[in-house]
C-alpha cells in the first residue's frame, strides 16, 4: 500500500516569520542606539542607516528565497507522491477492469452453457413425451392383441373344464384347470400393467358411484375365501355400515390385491377385514379399511421398498411365492391418485402385517 503524502511543515514557516519579525523589530528599535554608541558621530549615522536598510533588504530577500525554495521542494515532493498514487490507482483500475472483463466473459459463457442446457432439456423432454406417446400406443395395441386371445383361451378352457364338449378324465381336468388359472393370472398381470400405465399418463378415468361398503367387503372376502379355505386360513370380516360415494371398481381392486397378498403370505391362522368410519376433518368424513393377517410379516429394512414396482421381498427360508411385485404398487397408486386417500402398513416380522386404507367417504357429489 502506498505511503500517504507528508503534510507541509507549516510550523517551520511560522517559526521563521516570528523570529524574523522579532529580530527585525529589535533591529529597528535598537540599531540606531547601537550605532550611535559605537561610532559616537551622528554625522556617520545617516550613512550607516542606509547600509542598515540595504542589509535588511538583503536578509529579507534571502529569507524569502529560502522560504520559496522550501515550499517548491515540498510541492515537488507532493507532486511526486501524487504521481505515484495516480500510477498505483491506474494499475488497480486496470487490474479491476481485467477482472470484470474476465467475469463478464465467464458470465457470457455460463449463459451460453445454460441456454444450450435448456435447449437440450427441451429436446429431451420432447423426446420423452414422444416416447411416452409411443409407449401408450404400444400398450393400447398390446392390450388388445394380448387380451383378445387370452379371453378366448380362458373361455374355451372354462367350456372344456365344464365338460360341455364331453367328459374329461382326471389328468385332462387338471391340465385344463392349470391352463385356466395361468390364463387368468396372465390376464390380471396385463390388466395391472395397463392400469399403471394409464395412471402414470393421467388417462385413468374414475367412475364414481354410491354403494354400501359392507356389501363391497363381502364381495372381496367371497372372492378370496376359496383360496384361503384351501390353505386352512380363516377369513373374518367386521365392518360398520358405511354408505360411500367413490370409485367402487378401483376400491374393490385394491381390496382384492390386499386380500390376495394376505392369503399368499399367511401359511396358517386368520385374516381379518375391518372397516370403520372416522370423524370428519377438513376433507370430510373418512373411512379406515384394514386387512390384518397372521402371516410371515415384513422385515423392518424392507418396509421402505414395499410399494416400489417390480419389487419382490425375500421370504423366510427363501420360500417361492408367486407374483410380479406390481400388486402393492398399483394399490398405492389407486389409493392416492384415484381414491384420493392413502395406504399405511404396520408389520411384525414372523407375526403378521396390517395394511390400512384411509379414504374419503365421498368423492364428488352423490346423485
Amino acid at each position: 500500500m502506498a505511503e500517504q503524502p507528508k503534510k507541509p511543515k507549516e510550523w517551520t514557516a511560522i517559526k521563521v516569520a516570528v523570529w524574523y519579525a522579532l529580530w527585525g523589530g529589535l533591529w529597528i528599535v535598537f540599531s540606531d542606539r547601537l550605532l550611535l554608541m559605537l561610532f559616537g558621530d551622528i554625522g556617520h549615522l545617516a550613512q550607516f542607516q542606509t547600509y542598515k536598510g540595504w542589509l535588511y533588504v538583503l536578509v529579507t530577500a534571502l529569507l524569502l528565497f529560502w522560504l520559496v525554495a522550501k515550499m517548491s521542494a515540498g510541492q515537488q515532493q507532493l507532486n511526486e507522491e501524487l504521481h505515484k498514487l495516480n500510477a498505483e490507482l491506474d494499475q488497480r483500475v486496470a487490474a479491476r477492469t481485467a477482472e470484470l472483463e474476465e467475469a463478464r466473459k465467464n458470465l457470457v459463457c455460463s449463459l451460453a452453457d445454460k441456454e444450450q442446457a435448456r435447449i437440450a432439456l427441451e429436446n429431451a423432454n420432447a423426446r420423452l413425451k414422444e416416447l411416452d406417446r409411443l409407449k401408450s400406443m404400444f400398450i393400447a395395441s398390446m392390450s388388445h392383441e394380448l387380451r383378445t386371445p387370452l379371453n378366448s383361451i380362458i373361455g374355451f378352457s372354462s367350456i372344456l373344464l365344464a365338460e360341455w364338449l364331453g367328459p374329461l378324465n382326471a389328468e385332462q381336468k387338471e391340465n385344463q384347470a392349470a391352463i385356466l388359472e395361468s390364463g387368468r393370472h396372465l390376464l390380471a398381470l396385463i390388466n395391472d400393467v395397463i392400469d399403471i400405465s394409464k395412471i402414470e399418463a393421467g388417462m385413468l378415468e374414475p367412475n364414481y358411484e354410491a354403494f354400501d361398503l359392507d356389501a363391497l367387503l363381502e364381495e372381496a372376502v367371497k372372492a378370496a375365501r376359496k383360496e384361503a379355505t384351501g390353505k386352512g386360513v380363516e377369513l373374518v370380516m367386521a365392518a360398520e355400515a358405511v354408505r360411500m360415494h367413490t370409485d367402487r371398481r378401483r376400491l374393490l381392486q385394491c381390496l382384492l390385491n390386499l386380500l390376495g397378498n394376505a392369503v399368499k403370505f399367511t401359511p396358517a391362522g386368520a385374516i381379518t377385514v375391518t372397516a370403520r368410519q372416522g370423524g370428519g376433518g377438513e376433507g370430510g368424513a373418512r373411512v379406515e379399511i384394514s386387512v390384518a393377517d397372521t402371516g410371515i410379516g415384513i422385515r423392518k429394512e424392507d418396509m421402505g421398498k414395499l410399494f416400489a414396482p417390480f419389487v419382490r421381498l425375500h421370504a423366510p427360508g427363501d420360500a417361492n411365492y408367486p407374483g410380479t411385485g406390481l400388486g402393492l404398487y398399483l394399490t398405492a397408486k389407486l389409493a392416492r391418485e384415484v381414491l384420493q386417500g392413502e395406504i399405511a402398513v404396520t408389520s411384525v416380522f414372523g407375526a403378521g402385517s396390517t395394511f390400512t386404507l384411509r379414504l374419503p367417504v365421498t368423492i364428488g357429489q352423490e346423485t
